[in-house]
């Protein structure tokens, strides 16, 4: 489970923002928590740290963060 939620989050550092790649991380990062709750809560802080990133970057356009909020 490790290895796949690492290969997410890589995949999410090289990438421009991809809204689908920090949806995976989350999602696995729930799943995670049903069986290795400290591992699920690692990458849902690591996941946190980037979206922290982009939003300081201004990636995102002020419409594009309310869809992806109004989204979920």
């Amino acid at each position: 489970m490790e290895e796949l939620l690492l290969k997410i989050l890589e995949r999410i550092q090289e990438e421009q923002f991809s809204f689908l790649g920090f949806e995976d991380l989350y999602h696995m990062g729930l799943e995670a928590m049903k069986t290795d709750c400290k591992l699920g809560v690692k990458y849902l802080k690591l996941l946190s740290d980037e979206c922290e990133k982009v939003m300081q970057k201004q990636h995102l356009q002020e419409n594009e963060i309310k869809r992806a909020v109004c989204s979920t």
